[in-house]
């Protein structure tokens, strides 16, 4: 299974790359905006700043529906900034993509009259920062680093039938991804950045000692004694990898008011060759006018480190993936790239 996992990988990232390749091999037009912001352009020197803002509210409400039903409110915030400085000979690239969301399911009263909660459905904190020093025209030395968390306490899964509570399972640095690598970084159009590296660390941070204990997000837990009830010890909240790593970027109008923005990330820990954490997000937002827009958003996981199943105590790594379709209010300001 595992050997299959990575050849899926190694396919998923072929395919990628074949798509973006024969779509979008002809040099793209840089349009500058009506507003005289700046555009993109390579040859171009300076401050580049700029961002995407978008809020979606969504209600139901039902009362005495025959066809059945759960009233829900939810509300998302999702936010993309960047700041690029370049110059004849480097840049230096900066993102930040930041989310959060709610969502309540049922009605704002549990039948026993306690206040139904809110549970979140999106929440994640991502920078990314990149410098190169440029080899030709499309070819950078490059050095890259990337952490990832998330804002809030994560709780699995409310059990209505039953009202009970679903456990912590994660909260803010806990987990926390970090990279850290040297490679090089291939930009064949203005639409794509393809950045690889063979010396890239990779480190899990569980800063919640009762999560470590239980060995959350790979890193090493606490032993138990023979009957496996009693906790001897304390378990590692920090978890260092070496290996190689893939990133994919990929930002372009593909049609009037239709823009894609794709990554996927790809990591090999040396020591287990025949494994790869894949890590691939999509974006589309569709403008419907200067401040209203539609988006898709997905989301796909595979990581051999990470239970899908928690509540089992049984080690279960399997794919993940989560999609979300809002419509809402967004603002778009700054530079375009």
């Amino acid at each position: 299974m595992n050997s299959n996992i990575s050849s899926k990988a190694a396919l998923l990232a072929a395919f990628f790359l074949f798509i973006l390749s024969t779509s979008f091999a002809q040099e793209i037009e840089v349009k500058k905006f009506v507003d005289t912001k700046k555009s993109f352009i390579t040859d171009t020197v300076g401050w580049f700043k700029g961002g995407f803002l978008n809020s979606n509210f969504n209600n139901v409400g039902l009362s005495n529906w025959a066809a059945g039903g759960q009233s829900s409110v939810s509300i998302a915030v999702i936010g993309n900034l960047f700041a690029i400085y370049r110059t004849q000979n480097l840049t230096w690239e900066t993102y930040l993509d930041a989310s959060w969301g709610n969502i309540r399911n049922g009605n704002s009263k549990l039948p026993d009259g306690t206040p139904n909660r809110y549970f979140k459905n999106e929440d994640k904190i991502i920078i990314l920062s990149k410098y190169g020093r440029k080899i030709n025209t499309k070819l950078n030395y490059t050095a890259l680093a990337e952490f990832k968390s998330q804002f809030l306490p994560g709780f699995a899964p409310f059990d209505p039938s039953t009202g009970i509570l679903g456990s912590h399972i994660s909260n803010f640095l806990a987990p926390a991804f970090g990279l850290i690598s040297l490679g090089v970084d291939w930009k064949p159009n203005k639409a794509i950045s393809i950045y690889a590296s063979p010396l890239t660390g990779k480190f899990t941070l569980v800063n919640e000692q009762r999560l470590a204990d239980q060995g959350a997000f790979g890193v090493i837990g606490a032993k138990k004694d023979a009957n496996g009830d009693l906790i001897v010890g304390t378990g590692e909240k920090f978890r260092p990898e070496f290996g190689w790593y893939v990133n994919i970027m990929f930002n372009k109008d593909v049609m009037k008011n239709v823009n894609v923005r794709s990554r996927i990330d790809l990591f090999t820990n040396y020591k287990t060759p025949q494994l790869t954490d894949i890590n691939w997000e999509t974006t589309i937002n569709m403008k419907v006018n200067k401040y209203i827009t539609t988006s898709i958003f997905t989301h796909l996981i595979y990581d051999d480190d990470i239970d899908v199943k928690p509540e089992s105590g049984m080690k279960s790594p399997g794919i993940q993936f989560k999609h979300v379709l809002g419509i809402g209010f967004s603002y778009m300001f700054g530079d375009r790239i």
